[in-house]
């Protein structure tokens, strides 16, 4: 038997409800902000033991965060680089910031995992969901430019200092300044035409068995010619890691059989190089480029007679805009670096005299990844067959990217099924270790970090080859339903057909919204568990999603969340909030919807989910849809 409800009934009660609020004086539902952890500047990083009061110095273009430990105020950019004490009184401490330009101020609330942004009149615009973060100790919020320094000059982040937070892949921060991106990045419109393929694992080369080991590679090289040999660079050996420092950071590899040779000690260059994290060749001078990453980015350039490389020059790419080069690749005349902070490929091309840093350098341009859906460009690689570039993230869902030199994308490639690189470092385009007249691209991993786990040493390098993908499964037209069975109508048994099946889940005719069925939640011992589907979709559009719950009359403090998480075809992109029950709805039907999802860059499915926790009551579910915005 369906139940009519008032509208505005219904928006009452799912306000309070959901954890969401009407928008003052207009009775506007609030959409759910984008919010997406962009940078992580740990406690050590930044010389403070616990970060405490953090506020934005306009003058010096810096954060001003303090000990809470000591008092001590630092001065650091917000790529990280700390460039002296702050005077004068702190801020104090506060959980709430106001962007100057629009006037929006936002607020976190740690108890509920959200932060809501109002306008200058107190109008509530948007809520955005920062469970995933985990957050513990959250101690003080500020509004301040965002550490890409090729966005906008009105690009804004917010700074969070905590105690601990999970990162993208859900470690531990530890005490730390999170970056928390609050715009969504506008993907190109190309990458919907590109072909998704599969990238197939054909070898693995145990890196951390090299003599002596290798725990994180993060360059990699080809030099071909009589030497034949992968190049690749670790920029974390000399730390503390369960390898141990043996005066080798760079290594030559055969491709064939993976037996290594230690080559190059960076340390003893001037001024060092304690991080040769890229790597890249040019055939044509015969030199190796290896380059260190951060806020002094600086790339050296080595020569070769041999086996042997000697180091004959370096020069500062941070003069040129370069935040943080990670990755290096060479090709067509040009040095192609990987920059992690400002999510851009920026291109060098050569000269007459084939050296950089002088004044016969042509024009330097550049583009940006983040369009493409790479928002960690670490690995580069150069294909000399076609004369594009491939593109490997370091963030999980992310997968490779082909593109021109110009940035157009080409093509796209999943992690084929059980084949899960940890954190891809460094890519290399390089002849196949089976027919060496295919190229394949080789991919070094430097599994768990060392600020994670000490005692680590997980290095890998994997040889890749990238296969046509099976055809997607045609996506749902817009405003047509992508759920099969939403409305809970079919059973196998008396379990809704096309949702995963629980005992405590049950197709039920007691109490329904729409045609004759209902999804029936009952449990009497506080039971927790999730009932999801997975659907088709498709990337970088806007869904419209809506379902109802009813729960009547009791006293348990039972909770449903109901949740979309973004996938690939293997792996997950990213999870959003849509709505939860935190008691009974007086035996109503209340609608949770969210009308503005977008899914991410790199979606081919989407997976409702309803999380269900200390249910010791009934509770129905009907009429769930998620559908493309006509």
């Amino acid at each position: 038997m369906s139940r009519a409800v008032p509208v505005v009934l219904a928006m009452l009660l799912t306000a309070s409800l959901v954890g969401g609020a009407t928008a003052s004086g207009t009775g506007a539902r609030p959409t759910k902000g984008y919010v997406r952890l962009e940078n992580v500047l740990t406690a050590d990083r930044i010389g403070v033991r616990h970060p405490g009061n953090i506020s934005w110095d306009s003058a010096a273009r810096a954060l001003v965060v303090a000990d809470r430990r000591t008092g001590v105020a630092r001065l650091v950019k917000a790529q990280g680089h700390v460039i002296g004490s702050a005077s004068g009184k702190v801020a104090d401490a506060d959980l709430s910031a106001t962007d100057a330009a629009t006037g929006h101020r936002y607020t976190l609330r740690p108890e509920r995992n959200e932060i809501l942004e109002r306008d200058a009149a107190g109008t509530l615009l948007s809520v955005r969901d920062v469970s995933s973060l985990q957050l513990r100790g959250a101690d003080a919020l500020t509004v301040a430019p965002t550490s890409d320094t090729t966005d906008a000059a009105d690009a804004i982040s917010l700074y969070l200092s905590v105690a601990d937070a999970a990162d993208e892949d859900g470690a531990s921060t530890g005490p730390s300044v999170l970056e928390l991106a609050v715009t969504q990045p506008v993907l190109a419109a190309a990458l919907a035409a590109v072909p998704e393929n599969v990238a197939s694992l054909v070898k693995t080369i145990n890196t951390a068995g090299f003599s002596p080991a290798s725990p994180d590679p993060s360059g990699i090289a080809y030099v071909g010619e009589e030497l034949d040999r992968l190049v690749v660079g670790d920029g974390e050996v000399d730390e503390t890691t369960g390898a141990g420092f043996h005066g080798v950071n760079v290594w030559l590899v055969d491709r064939v059989t993976g037996a290594a040779s230690g080559a190059i000690n960076t340390l003893t260059a001037s001024p060092s190089n304690n991080e040769p994290v890229g790597a890249a060749y040019d055939p044509v001078a015969d030199r190796l480029y290896l380059s260190k990453d951060g806020s002094s980015s600086r790339v050296w350039v080595y020569g070769r007679s041999g086996s042997t490389f000697t180091q004959i020059a370096s020069f500062g790419v941070s003069g040129l805009g370069v935040g943080d080069a990670e990755g290096l690749a060479f090709g067509g005349d040009t040095l192609f670096i990987g920059d992690g902070s400002n999510k851009e490929v920026w291109s060098l091309p050569v000269g007459a005299d084939r050296t950089f840093g002088t004044a016969d350098d042509p024009p330097v341009t550049h583009f940006d990844t983040s369009a493409l859906g790479i928002n960690d460009a670490e690995a580069i690689g150069y294909n000399t067959d076609t004369g594009n570039l491939w593109l490997a993230s370091r963030r999980e869902g992310e997968g490779i990217l082909e593109v021109t030199p110009g940035g157009v994308p080409v093509s796209r490639a999943h992690y084929a099924s059980g084949f899960d690189p940890l954190s891809p470092g460094g890519l290399e385009v390089a002849p196949s270790s089976a027919d060496p007249s295919k190229l394949n691209l080789w991919i070094v991993d430097r599994g768990i970090d060392n600020n994670d786990q000490s005692s680590e040493n997980d290095g890998k390098l994997y040889e890749v080859r990238i296969d046509a993908g099976e055809p997607p499964p045609p996506p749902p037209d817009p405003g047509s339903n992508a759920l099969q069975n939403g409305g809970f109508e079919t059973a196998n048994g008396s379990s809704p057909s096309n949702w995963t099946t629980d005992p405590r889940f049950t197709q039920s005719n007691t109490d329904v919204h729409g045609g004759s069925f209902s999804g029936r939640h009952f449990a009497t011992d506080d039971s927790g568990y999730t009932i999801e589907q997975t659907a088709a979709a498709v990337a970088g559009v806007q869904y419209q999603f809506s379902a109802w719950i009813n729960a009547p009359t009791t006293s348990d403090a039972f909770k449903v969340v109901l949740k979309v998480q973004w996938r690939t075809n293997s792996k997950k992109i990213s999870v959003v909030t849509l709505g939860r029950i935190r008691q009974h709805t007086n035996g109503v039907w209340t609608l949770i919807s969210d009308p503005d999802l977008v899914s991410p860059a790199g979606t081919t499915r989407a997976r409702v989910m309803m999380v269900v926790s200390s249910l010791n009551t009934s509770v129905y579910v009907d009429d769930f849809s998620l559908a493309i915005s006509p």
